[in-house]
């Protein structure tokens, strides 16, 4: 079935990608975990498994979320991490210095892929911030951040033109 989304291909139950990303990217971690803590020989079982990863796999390639790819590397890195014992201290403390440029590398890929949507992003971010800076205990007040968010991202758009 195809989507109904003019933008998106693949979008689930949802009417943006990101959140069928993020869901299918808590599956494939979790399948990928229990598929590596269960392994011994192959099985019924074992088969069933990698044929869930190949099938949540597709659908995550399909949903183009990178969010969702974002949270499968962070996922792996935090279950695999505490593995890697390799030279005592000093081999921890190369593979999180190694793993902190592995994950800047794959952001700035991540970046690059779709520069516009993650500009907007970040824009999204720093108005949300510059609102939550300006008023940080009480807020706005209720049902105000529609009526008070584009004022903040018209003087942010402002200064940065200047």
């Amino acid at each position: 079935m195809s989507s109904l989304h003019p933008l998106f291909d693949v979008t689930g139950t949802f009417n943006n990608p990101g959140p069928l990303g993020g869901y299918l990217a808590v599956g494939l971690v979790v399948a990928v975990l229990l598929y590596a803590s269960s392994f011994r020989h192959w099985s019924t079982r074992t088969v069933l498994k990698v044929a869930s990863i190949g099938v949540m796999g597709t659908a995550f390639y399909w949903a183009d979320s990178r969010a969702g790819l974002l949270a499968v590397a962070a996922g792996l890195l935090m279950a695999y991490g505490g593995k890697m014992k390799f030279f005592g201290w000093r081999g921890r403390a190369w593979c999180v210095c190694l793993s902190v440029a592995a994950i800047a590398f794959v952001c700035i890929l991540l970046f690059a892929y779709r520069p516009l949507s993650a500009n907007a992003r970040l824009l999204i971010w720093r108005v949300s911030s510059d609102m939550v800076i300006n008023k940080p205990l009480l807020g706005h007040g209720v049902g105000a951040f529609e009526k008070e968010y584009m004022f903040y991202g018209r003087s942010i758009l402002m200064i940065s033109f200047h």
